[in-house]
């Protein structure tokens, strides 16, 4: 009896102390800047459209993706149903070109959401507008933001 006794508390005892909770984030950071780069557009390559700057090295945030592409560059917001909803792994997506060929615009827009943080506590959100231009000094297409 005083064996099982002792077993039982050992037990319970490591139980108790074998790992601790991990931290849960009180608030979830949002992407400082989503960016594309500065190079001639490869259409075998699509755009690459990339995030920076979450301030938090915690593996908890996953972002969600919306991308709207518009023929005109000239549309402005509220744009409507997205051409891309979805959460690639990593903080860069990539569009074929198949999206792209004959438009102008894309809007791309990416909210973070954490495991363990209310709702009320993700609001962090970022957006920003791409346009193809011609580039005469590289003699090419290159996507670039547009302030709207």
């Amino acid at each position: 009896m005083k064996l099982t006794y002792l077993g039982t508390l050992l037990v319970g005892t490591l139980g108790m102390t074998s790992c601790p909770a991990p931290k849960l984030p009180d608030f979830c950071d949002k992407p400082a800047h989503i960016f594309v780069d500065p190079v001639c557009y490869n259409p075998s390559q699509g755009l690459t459209i990339r995030t920076s700057s979450i301030e938090s090295s915690d593996t908890t945030i996953r972002l969600s993706w919306m991308v709207y592409i518009l023929a005109d560059s000239a549309q402005q917001a509220p744009y409507t149903h997205p051409q891309v909803n979805g959460i690639p792994a990593g903080y860069a997506l990539t569009l074929p070109d198949s999206l792209l060929k004959a438009n102008q615009k894309v809007y791309v827009e990416v909210r973070a959401s954490c495991a363990g943080v209310p709702e009320e506590k993700t609001t962090a959100i970022n957006g920003n507008v791409f346009v193809r231009r011609f580039n005469k000094t590289s003699a090419c297409y290159q996507w670039t933001e547009r302030n709207d």
